[in-house]
């Protein structure tokens, strides 16, 4: 079995290289009052990450209604930057995202 193989048991056609020293490049990042969560060095399939992600990470939150009205889910913004292979979310997500990746083998 190759090192690569041991170290990212499931198969995916993304992957998240970690840093230097070692780390999960996951970071929080605050622009004009809204925190962001920010994850850097993906590999692969930038759209199938997101989607995974909104699919199995984030939940759902309810949009604010008129009274009476039952509460819609909208999911929460997410955007991907193919150029710098980033994907940023809207909150601040670090250590849901950290635990995610670490569980999935990266």
């Amino acid at each position: 079995m190759s090192a690569l193989a041991a170290q990212h048991p499931q198969s995916t056609s993304w992957s998240v290289s970690r840093t230097a020293s070692n780390f999960l490049p996951v970071y929080t990042d605050v622009k004009s009052g809204a925190a962001y969560t920010l994850i850097r060095h993906v590999r692969g399939d930038i759209a199938a990450l997101s989607n995974t992600i909104k699919e199995e990470l984030l939940p759902k939150r309810k949009s604010p209604q008129k009274f009476g009205a039952r509460p819609k889910k909208t999911p929460i913004p997410i955007s991907v930057n193919t150029h710098t292979n980033t994907i940023a979310l809207r909150g601040n997500w670090r250590r849901e995202v950290v635990d995610w990746l670490s569980s999935k083998g990266f």
